[in-house]
């Protein structure tokens, strides 16, 4: 099974919060439900169906920010460099 993302948890933890428990509790009712030694081997998919319960539970629908991707075009080129952006607004300037 795939390990829980950081995303994952960071919204995990925050869903939580809303509902009104505590770290150390939600914690521990994962760890129960699953049947795990520890919170760190709480697999992704596992994760999803307690993010999936908490947000019913809340009304909050979110989804976990992952990593973004750039996918650079060529915006403009002068003499000495050429500038590139991405939809997400970042922009790279490189010599030429």
């Amino acid at each position: 099974m795939t390990e829980a993302s950081l995303s994952q948890r960071k919204l995990f933890f925050a869903l939580s919060k809303e509902a009104g428990f505590e770290p150390e509790q939600i914690k521990e009712r994962a760890k129960k439900k699953f049947k795990l030694e520890s919170f760190k081997d709480i697999s992704s998919v596992q994760i999803s169906e307690l993010i999936e319960t908490l947000q019913e539970k809340t009304g909050v629908k979110a989804k976990p920010k992952e990593k973004h991707t750039h996918n650079f075009e060529l915006e403009a080129k002068s003499k000495k460099h050429n500038f590139f952006s991405c939809k997400c607004g970042t922009i790279v300037i490189e010599p030429r």
